[in-house]
């Protein structure tokens, strides 16, 4: 591991760093891989042969990089919605925001029960997924599973709207 870790630690940092350009998140995420692998050698999750490693190496960090890229975005969009700054400047785009929010409650009164009471009861009345499975007498995986539907759902219907 010591070896893999001399040979490859550069090589992975600068390849997270093309994708973050922050050396410091590009750090923590190459160190992050390199734990992974080291507890999935020691569990043996994972053969130490070095191609297979590397392989995963590589995956990995381009995988950690992504998501860490995903949420800063996500972050960000919260943090305009939050502060009130969305960057809504025309009224062109007023209008298209108000029109897709308006698509978006069509779509959620399209929804069949129980996944449009689901989907209400936890983001609307900002219920836990607990919470919800008791009002409405089921399991929490139930839960889990529907909503899993609604976002398929709701991703068909909003999509064929911009198609």
């Amino acid at each position: 591991m010591e070896a893999l870790f001399k040979r490859f630690y550069k090589p992975l940092y600068l390849y997270a760093l093309t994708f973050l350009c922050d050396e410091e998140q590009a750090k923590d995420i190459t160190g992050g891989v390199f734990q992974t692998v080291w507890e999935m050698l020691r569990e043996g999750s994972l053969a130490p042969d070095d191609r297979q490693a590397v392989g995963f190496l590589y995956t990995t960090v381009r995988h950690r990089c992504l998501d860490k890229l995903r949420h800063d975005k996500a972050i960000d969009r919260y943090t305009r919605l939050q502060v009130g700054t969305t960057p809504l400047g025309t009224e062109e785009e007023v209008m298209e925001f108000e029109q897709r929010i308006q698509q978006v409650k069509e779509a959620i009164e399209q929804l069949p029960e129980p996944e449009k009471s689901i989907l209400k009861c936890t983001y609307f009345r900002k219920m836990t997924y607990q919470e919800t499975a008791e009002l409405l007498h089921t399991s929490v995986n139930m839960i889990h599973k529907r909503m899993s539907k609604v976002f398929k759902m709701m991703r068909k219907m909003l999509k064929e709207e911009y198609t």
